[in-house]
């Protein structure tokens, strides 16, 4: 292992980075992470780069990878905990920050995060609750105009009505 070389892959890196050259950025990791690959913090890097860019499978390996080698590195925990809400995986994302806050309880953009989780699932809640409601209310709609249809004797009017309203298009948000 070259110090001199990692170093200036890392210079590299960080000067791509402030270029907006994310790619090149990536790179020059990679090039440290050959180098030296038990150095969680390469990983942590490449885990951002790969978020930044939008490529979220890239950035779960590699915040993974890091915490691999380093268990109690917040910000790779952190940023495998933004990755899973990007990707709508609350769950896993709630379990990531609060490992963050476990070890760091101080860690106020883990806690931020955190809280949007719950938001998150609050409102996914209250729509299923809504739709469920919804669902109900729509159901019941047509049991009473059949209801009133089956009271005129209009055999017709009565699939109408149940073909117009149980098609779930017609009830799910």
């Amino acid at each position: 292992m070259n110090k001199k070389s990692i170093d200036d892959h890392f210079n590299l890196a960080n000067y791509y980075y402030t270029q907006g050259n994310l790619n090149e950025a990536i790179t020059q990791f990679e090039n440290i992470a050959a180098l030296n690959p038990r150095e969680y913090t390469v990983f942590q890097n490449l885990g951002v780069l790969n978020y930044l860019l939008g490529n979220l499978k890239g950035a779960e390996k590699n915040f993974k990878k890091a915490i691999s080698h380093d268990h109690n590195s917040t910000e790779a925990l952190y940023g495998l905990g933004n990755v899973f809400l990007k990707q709508r995986k609350v769950f896993l994302a709630i379990t990531a920050f609060l490992r963050c806050l476990n070890i760091d309880l101080l860690m106020d953009k883990a806690k931020k995060r955190l809280d949007e989780c719950y938001i998150t699932l609050n409102e996914n809640l209250l729509k299923e609750v809504v739709r469920e409601q919804l669902k109900g209310f729509m159901l019941s709609a047509c049991f009473d105009k059949v209801q009133e249809a089956s009271r005129l004797r209009d055999a017709k009017y009565q699939l109408s009505i149940v073909e117009k309203y149980i098609k779930p298009e017609n009830y799910l948000m």
